[in-house]
């Protein structure tokens, strides 16, 4: 197939490879953490290695397509991006991307509270 036959591309497999790029370093950095054995908090940019470079374009890509993404992906992402401020040395907008993915996260876990409540009041 040549050049001219591909398809071309959308964009939406780019933001798709965006989000899987996401996904991939979150839970790395997140097994990471959670990891007993690791006596020292270390950088981003250790736990996803070579990743790095290809994570600041993904996450790029994806705040300036405004792409939507699920709340757990929300707050990995602004995990991440708390990575990157952490690792510049900007600690208070880091500890604002932290927050921020917290408040995601409990927003998250409220709505599925009221969904398994809804739920179970319609079974009763």
């Amino acid at each position: 197939m040549t050049n001219t036959n591909r398809p071309k591309n959308t964009g939406i497999s780019n933001l798709n490879s965006s989000i899987e790029l996401l996904q991939h370093c979150a839970d790395l950095v997140f097994a990471n953490v959670f990891n007993l054995s690791v006596n020292k908090f270390q950088p981003l940019s250790e736990i996803i290695g070579e990743k790095k470079a290809e994570l600041e374009a993904a996450i790029a890509e994806l705040e300036s397509n405004k792409a939507e993404l699920s709340l757990s992906q929300k707050a990995d992402l602004e995990f991440l991006i708390g990575g990157q401020h952490y690792e510049r040395n900007s600690l208070i907008t880091a500890i604002k991307s932290y927050e921020k993915s917290l408040k995601t996260l409990q927003n998250r876990a409220k709505s599925e509270l009221l969904e398994d409540n809804s739920a179970l009041n319609n079974l009763l």
